[in-house]
Parts: structure tokens; sequence; C-alpha cells
């Protein structure tokens, strides 16, 4: 059969568009598309774009506030879709085979990995990874450039100078792709406990506990004093089968500012505070610099105290391991039964309902407690504040998860009076039984003296009372491969023993220069919160040899601190190897 010229011409036309098709049909796949909390953004980045076993030489950063580059994850599971946006990175594999720019042109043979993380928090990873796997009602959206051919600049948020634009590529792929994945210092079951918690009529029993609800709607926002940041309440049912990777353990740091006539006293400069202190101070009952030295001394310098919004993992760990905690007679706790929000022993006076927005209450002493919203905002208001928004008070006290990008604001010239205080008398950063050990408050800076001494030893044995697991949840067993490898990759991005180390947690493998983790929270099942477990395991947490097989099930978060070793002993003995579990501060 003959062909017609214009026939012939329309056949080889067809011809070449299908080789060009094919010449760009790259595979892009998406291995994780994590969000949550803060404590993982450093090194996960670290490990995803330096790792060989991962390979995602190709890293883009954002800041999370330059307009056109930021990543935002959007839920829709109420009447309105509510967006929560933040730092981001995402890493890829480079090209194997382009002659020019590796991490922006690809091949048809090139199969590209991608990994990806939003910074939200804890309690908001674990809500759109559920939603997104029960409902499809949660997404991540990432920055798309105008056009194929165009690209986003990047940040240098995590390997400055070596980062690389944002292909069209890469985003667009990240477009299609569902969240699978959780960055988190509380566990699942605690995050649905917060939000059930929230949502309960304020001040009402939570069943036969002394835990009080919150007062929330769904789809209310929890609002920040300082800015226009929100938090977004927005409830969640946790799966049939989810995985908990955990990956080490960090303590919150509690910090203070203030002047020589308040907690700096120059005769009698704080450097303790007790918990039950602490507790007192988080819910309004102390408001004076002076009984922060004694119950008694209603004297000194009006105290601004810094409180988190009650869904975020950094909360619920002071929440449940200082104020909020309860008699526990077989490891001798006396409960504080109070709260940073509505606690049974709090003065009604400082009790705040969901409807008083925002937190913004005085105390006896013309101070006040304040709601900050993130990491970031919490500790600015710690070390430095707008007389227009605060009033005169020159005393703070406020808190937050360790890490060295965290506090990287409490310089010299932004806080020379701040500085981080042991809790009933143990160093959350240093080790006491060594023979250089001196507590000088300072923070631990890149590039100071101080940061080659922190070895986390009293988070590694637990005896520093407030610090809890970070981990990644997954809900897919493909996703949990995943996220076992970037775990293992993430241990060895953490470093000690130098000027520019970043000593952010200890884990359960073995890190130069620090500790091994050799203790597990008592787990528990929580009394709210749709789909929890029946019963609680504590886990085997990589104790080499222990008895406690089982994969941990239950909440954790202001659990009793048990010896790995014992708790092994424990599983020795008994037929259901769940370790020592229901037992709570």
């Amino acid at each position: 059969m003959k062909l017609s010229l214009k026939a012939s011409s329309f056949v080889f036309a067809m011809a070449i568009a299908a080789f060009a098709a094919n010449a760009n049909a790259q595979t892009y796949s998406v291995q994780l598309n994590a969000l949550g909390s803060s404590a993982l953004f450093l090194e996960a980045g670290l490990a995803a774009s330096h790792n060989t076993s991962i390979g995602a030489t190709c890293i883009w950063t954002s800041d999370g506030s330059t307009s056109g580059t930021v990543a935002s994850a959007s839920d829709t599971s109420t009447s309105s879709t509510l967006t929560d946006s933040g730092k981001s990175w995402v890493a890829w594999t480079p090209s194997a085979t382009s002659s020019s720019d590796t991490c922006a042109n690809f091949y048809s043979t090139d199969t590209v990995k991608i990994w990806a993380y939003l910074q939200t928090d804890s309690v908001v990873g674990n809500r759109c990874l559920f939603n997104a796997k029960n409902s499809s009602t949660c997404t991540i959206t990432y920055p798309l450039p105008a056009s194929s051919a165009s690209s986003i600049a990047t940040a240098n948020q995590i390997s400055s100078g070596s980062e690389h634009a944002l292909p069209y590529a890469i985003a667009n792929a990240l477009q299609a792709a569902q969240p699978n994945a959780a960055g988190t210092d509380i566990r699942p079951e605690d995050a649905s406990f917060a939000v059930a918690r929230a949502l309960t009529s304020c001040g009402t029993a939570i069943g036969s506990t002394k835990y009080l609800g919150l007062g929330y709607s769904n789809g209310a926002d929890i609002q920040s004093v300082f800015s226009s940041s929100k938090f977004h309440v927005i409830n969640f049912s946790l799966p049939s089968t989810y995985y908990v990777t955990p990956i080490g353990a960090t303590p919150i740091l509690v910090v203070i500012n203030g002047s020589s006539s308040g907690f700096l006293n120059t005769s009698n400069t704080l450097t303790n505070i007790s918990s039950a202190t602490l507790a007192k101070f988080l819910d309004g009952t102390y408001s004076y610099t002076g009984q922060a030295y004694s119950s008694s001394s209603a004297s000194g310098n009006a105290v601004t105290t810094l409180i988190r919004e009650p869904l975020s993992g950094t909360y619920n760990t002071m929440e449940y391991n200082v104020p909020n905690t309860i008699d526990n007679s077989t490891y001798s706790i006396t409960g504080n039964y109070t709260s940073q929000d509505i606690g049974y022993n709090q003065l009604s006076s400082q009790q705040v309902c969901g409807s008083t927005q925002p937190l913004n209450v005085s105390t006896t002493s013309g101070g006040s407690r304040k709601r900050a919203i993130g990491t970031g905002e919490e500790l600015k208001a710690v070390y430095s504040y707008d007389t227009t928004i605060t009033g005169n008070e020159p005393d703070r006290i406020g808190y937050g998860f360790w890490s060295v990008a965290n506090f990287k604001g409490f310089t010299s010239t932004n806080a020379p009076n701040a500085r981080y205080l042991k809790v009933d008398g143990i160093d959350p950063l240093y080790n006491q039984s060594s023979s250089t050990y001196s507590y000088s408050g300072a923070i631990p800076l890149t590039g100071s003296s101080n940061l080659t001494n922190v070895t986390l030893t009293n988070v590694a044995n637990g005896s520093y009372p407030i610090w809890s697991f970070i981990r990644l949840v997954t809900a897919d067993s493909t996703a949990k491969f995943n996220a076992e490898t970037l775990a293992t990759a993430t241990k060895s991005y953490v470093s000690f023993g130098s000027t520019t180390a970043t000593p952010d947690f200890v884990s359960d493998t073995s890190i130069s220069g620090a500790p091994t983790l050799s203790v597990v929270r008592s787990h528990f099942i929580q009394p709210a919160g749709t789909g929890q477990p029946t019963t609680a395991y504590n886990g085997k947490f990589g104790l080499s040899g222990s008895s406690c097989a089982s994969t941990e099930v239950g909440g954790d978060v202001g659990g009793v601190v048990l010896n790995l070793s014992d708790d092994s002993d424990t599983c020795d003995n008994q037929t259901v190897k769940t370790g020592t579990t229901g037992q709570r501060r």
C-alpha cells in the first residue's frame, strides 16, 4: 500500500512525537512524603541527601515564609479547607545519564526517587497521615514552578551552599503523592487522645479520670498571642494498622530570661527548678520570680510564662510529665493534677476554655501566661520580646525540645541573660558525674566550647523527667520500609564531642561520644480517642536479647520510666510479653 506525501509526513511526525514522549518517560517514585515534628527536620534532611544508602544527593529547602516557596498540608475533613505550612525539604536522586545538570535534567532510563518533609507539628503529622489514609482528606502541596522549564530557588536550610533549585518535574511528582509518613515526638495514641481531650466539653472529666476537656470544636483554631499563627483542631481516627519506627530520645529544656532583680538575682541566681514548682508556674499559681526559690516568697519581678498549643507534641510531653501527673504509689509519684489549660487542681481564675482566644491570662503579680504557636515562636518569646505585645515584663519562662537548630536564637546578642534550668536537680544536657562538669546555664550553640560536652546522659538513663522519643509513623508496609531506612540513616547524622556537633538526641544504637539509650516508658491505653488499641505493649526498643519482643502499642507520653533490662526481666516472667505496662507519672 502506498502512502501519500501528506500521510507519510503525518506518520513521521507521530513517530517523532512518540520518540519524544518515550525520551521523557522518566519514573518518579516518591519514597516518603512526610510531615510533622521539627525535631526530625535537620538530621532527616541530612540523612536523605547525604547517606549513600538513600542517594538523594539533590536537595531543595524552603524557610516556610518566602512567598512562592511554601509547602502546605490541607485538610478537608471539616466543613472548611484548613491549611498548615512550615519549613520543608525535598531530596531526590540525580540523573545517572545526564551530561549537564544531573539534579535538573532527567533521561528516560532514570528512576528518580524522592523524599520530602514538611515541618508542622507532631499532632498535625499524625492527623494528616491518618486522614489521608482513612478518607484521602489531607494532602501536601509543594510549590510548583511556573513551567516545565523553570524551577524554585532553595533557601539553604539543610546544606548551605550545596542545595539545588526545585525542578518542575520533582514538584509535579509530589503533587500526586499521598502523605505516607509522620514525624512525631508523641505516639499516635497520644496524638489521638490530645485531640479527643481538646474536643471534650470544657472542664468535663474524661471517663473516670481527672483529665478535663478543653472545650474546642472540630475545625476550631487555637491562636497565638504573638502573631497571626493558628493551630487547627481537627479530629482523626487511628486505623487498624500503623507502624511506629523509634529513632531516639530528646529532652525538653526549661529556659528563663530575666534581670538581676528577678530570676538572675546576682546573690541567688536561679539554676534549678523542681517539677512541683514548674507545674505551678505553668498553671498560673505562681507568677513571681521569688516563688521559683520558695513557695512562700511572693516577691520579686512579675513572670510571663509561655505556653504551647495543647495539640503539640511539646505541650503534651510537658503536660503529662510535670503539671498533669497522677498519683502512682508503685513508683512513689505524687500527682499534681493540674494543667497548662484546664486542670483538676488548677485555680479557677487560670482555667482557659477553647472559647477564650488566645490564651492571655493575667496572674496575681501583674505577670501573665501567654500562648505561642510552634517551637520557634515559643523560644523567641523567651529570648526576645516586643513591649507593645507583652508589656514590660523582664522575666520569662518557657520550654522547647532540645536541638542545636531549635535553640540557635539564644545568642549573647539576642539573649545575654537567658539560661536553661536543671529540673529536680538533673541536668538535661551534661553528664553530672563527669569530673569536668560545671553548670553554667548557657545554651550550647554551634561554635561554642560547651557544645563539645553535651552528652544527654540523663536522657539516656531516664533520670531527667521531661523527655520523649522521636519517631516516624507510617500506615503501610512500603512506607514502613522506607521510614526504617531513613531512621537508620538519621541516627548517623547526630554527632557529639565537637564545637560543630549536632547532639540532638540519643538512640538505641551506639553513637560516638554519647551513651546508648537504656530506658523505655511504660505504655498504657489512653482513655479517649477513636481507634485506640485495647492492649498495651512496651516493645523491644532495640535492646539486644530482650524478652519483650512484641511491637510497642499504646500511649507512652508521661509513662513511668523503666530500665530496659528490668522491663525485659518482666517479660521473662510472664506468658504475655507486654512489659510493665499501665504505669503513668
